[in-house]
């Protein structure tokens, strides 16, 4: 279900836009179009939010309404695409021990989405860079 929704996203953003793709991109699965930069995984269509420290994406979420989105995170634009969720954020960056030491640091009742207003990214962004 997921995949179609996406696939009728993807055609008709296709058909309002141009894109400029070049065959390198293509073969990456990355879409870059006037406007909005894409990335397809596993046959879903990731709108590119930030490529950063972390590459967070967006997927729109029409069983929750027309503008809910659900978040993924991946290392870079190659690897795999994961939840953006506490968990899988400690499971892919393990061996980024002072990461991994300020996110158990929190509380149980503080959440690792923060929003860095200064920094325009999310605040576990900037953790990131602390190795």
């Amino acid at each position: 279900m997921k995949t179609i929704f996406s696939i009728i996203a993807i055609i008709i953003f296709n058909i309002s836009n141009a894109q400029k793709i070049s065959k390198a991109d293509y073969a990456n699965g990355i879409y870059m179009t006037d406007g909005e930069d894409w990335r397809v995984y596993d046959d879903v269509a990731y709108r590119i939010e930030d490529t950063g420290k972390v590459c967070i994406y967006a997927v729109p979420d029409f069983v929750n309404g027309p503008n809910a989105t659900s978040h993924f995170f991946s290392k870079d634009l190659r690897s795999q695409v994961h939840t953006l969720s506490k968990n899988d954020l400690l499971e892919v960056y393990h061996s980024n021990a002072s990461f991994v030491e300020k996110v158990r640091e929190l509380k149980w009742t503080e959440t690792i989405f923060k929003w860095d207003k200064k920094k325009q990214q999310y605040a576990f962004a900037g953790w990131l860079g602390r190795e």
